[in-house]
């Protein structure tokens, strides 16, 4: 059971039910005042395209269909029984979280879980992609 606790998916599903989170969407960042006001008005429109492609925007929204890779699949199939394990043996609860962004909404991390205000959770698979294959 020890080895579980690393081992969940790549990605999880973020919760169905509608809840306001702590900290402001990428879309509310991307598109609010502050973040094309940073370095000046133009000139942060201007540099805007080279920074966030469509490519990078599409996948920081999600819009890319990953529910065919072997791994995510994985994830979604075991990453809630990762998460009880982890809690069964270190005693620990562990919250539900969505995407953390940085102030400019440029870096972002979207962990498995929060046990803490220290410590989140980021479950893993236990293969090597050439395992995914059989």
């Amino acid at each position: 059971m020890g080895g579980l606790l690393a081992f969940a998916g790549l990605m999880s599903p973020e919760p169905t039910t509608v809840s306001e989170l702590p900290i402001p969407t990428i879309e509310e960042i991307i598109y609010s005042e502050e973040f094309l006001t940073t370095q000046g008005h133009q000139q942060q429109l201007d540099c805007l395209p080279k920074r966030i492609t469509p490519s990078l925007l599409m996948r920081l929204l999600g819009e890319y269909d990953l529910s065919r890779v072997k791994a995510v699949q994985w994830g979604v199939n075991n990453e809630e029984e990762a998460l009880k394990a982890f809690t069964k043996v270190d005693r620990e609860t562990v919250q539900e979280t969505g995407i953390w962004l940085d102030s400019m909404g440029i870096l972002g991390a979207s962990p498995d879980g929060i046990v803490d205000d220290e410590t989140v959770l980021e479950a893993k698979l236990p293969l090597h992609r050439t395992q995914l294959n059989n």
